[in-house]
């Protein structure tokens, strides 16, 4: 049966999300979509064929990555209007990650999709696939090798049968399909009351439209956090910005920690609630009223492990130091990845099913270095000439790799450490 909150949840969030539709032709080769942890429970794995981490509170996630949890719920938010939750001991593949369009096998545990505006999202068990294009929420059940259980609390699931025909799986129902997808068998029955994970759903719900907010500009931002963490203001030539609500002195790239990921090299891991969007999208200015304003990105765009130029410091720094800053509007961006080859191959891993299965999970530290020795990445030349800034100085022999940036004008401040007045 639907449950009651929905209906305010789901008005709620809609009313408040403004996403524009993404152009799919305008998308360029290097375009990238991130998905990210934005609920930890604890003990979430994050995994490719050749490496593994341990999930945290915006960790990204890519196409052709594992995410598995044991003990606690998780939340996977792909873009401003969907959510995946994860419930303990779930195991799911990224197959597809496009503007709007998402593809997911599960394998074994039980998750709910969150959709707060149209979206083609599809997921593939032993048993079925499962097509979703309407906003709503869809819980899976996976009993491996057993059967699939799909409850529409809201919305309308369409599973293919192998004749080429479909059932519809409408709000306030639930299907169980055993056996496989090229022979199934199904079941339809009214959907069971809430339990404890739908509850946790719930409340995730929310949080999510507690936070949603008109000046978000883009459907890959997934910026709700930034409301309870800050504030919106109308600033100059760029019309809404947005103003962390932390104490002088503090600057952006400086609370968290770079990791290495054997595609795009050093990615920003920020320590902070609201640390996704403001990393790795958009452009950030130093104002001498207001201190950091960050500067969301008017169209769709892609993203990137991190807006910031990387420089050697003068010879008295420590030796091996790099600076870095953040990029301001106007800076030119310059990956330092191969942006022709920013897919991750789909895993190779699969079983009689047809299923990726992840290969043995293995440990994999998170290195606190943020620019790791790697010969293919460069260090770039200042943005400024050389002008000093005062962000981060790390020693330690990283030279090599780093941020990218040359000169293009327009940032606003004196670049560095943030003084508000």
């Amino acid at each position: 049966m639907a449950r009651p909150l929905h209906s305010f949840i789901t008005a709620l969030a809609l009313l408040a999300l403004l996403i524009a539709p993404a152009n799919a032709d305008a998308l360029t080769d290097g375009f990238v979509v991130a998905a990210h942890v934005s609920y930890d429970g604890g003990d979430i794995a994050i995994s490719e064929d050749d490496w593994a981490e341990s999930g945290v509170l915006n960790a990204p996630v890519f196409a052709g990555d594992f995410v598995r949890t044991t003990t606690g719920n998780a939340e996977l938010e792909i873009d401003a209007a969907t959510a995946v939750r994860m419930a303990p001991r779930s195991l799911i593949y990224i197959a597809r990650l496009d503007v709007g369009n998402t593809s997911l096998e599960v394998d074994g545990g039980t998750i709910e999709i969150r959709i707060f505006q149209s979206r083609a999202v599809t997921v593939v068990t032993r048993s079925s696939t499962i097509q979703i294009s309407q906003a709503g929420t869809y819980r899976i059940e996976v009993v491996p090798a057993v059967s699939t259980r799909v409850t529409v609390r809201d919305g309308r699931a369409d599973v293919p049968l192998p004749v080429g025909d479909s059932l519809a799986v409408d709000s306030g129902m639930s299907l169980q399909v055993t056996g496989t997808r090229k022979n199934p068998v199904t079941d339809i029955t009214v959907a069971t009351n809430a339990d404890e994970f739908d509850r946790w759903n719930d409340q995730r719900d929310v949080v999510l439209a507690a936070g949603a907010t008109d000046k978000r500009v883009n459907p890959i931002l997934g910026a709700n956090e930034l409301e309870n963490y800050g504030q919106w203001i109308t600033y100059k030539t760029y019309d809404m910005v947005w103003s962390p609500g932390e104490k002088p002195g503090w600057a952006p790239y400086t609370i968290g920690s770079w990791m290495t990921s054997p595609v795009f090299g050093p990615v920003w891991l920020s320590a902070e609630p609201w640390g996704w969007a403001p990393y790795h999208y958009g452009r950030w200015i130093d104002d001498a009223e207001f201190g950091w304003l960050w500067i969301p990105e008017q169209s769709v765009v892609s993203w990137e492990p991190a807006l910031v130029s990387a420089i050697p410091v003068p010879p008295l720094a420590p030796v091996g130091a790099i600076w870095w800053h953040p990029l301001g509007p106007g800076d030119f961006y310059e990956p330092w990845y191969d942006t022709t080859n920013v897919v991750v191959s789909p895993s190779n891993h699969m079983n009689k099913n047809g299923l990726h299965v992840p290969p043995p999970m293995h440990s994999y530290v998170r290195s606190g270095v943020p620019f790791p020795r790697n010969p293919s990445v460069r260090v770039p030349e200042a943005q400024r000439g050389g002008t000093p800034v005062r962000n981060r100085i790390y020693g330690g022999g990283a030279r090599s790799g780093g941020g990218a940036g040359r000169s293009g004008g327009g940032h606003s401040g004196g670049g560095g450490g943030s003084s508000r007045k």
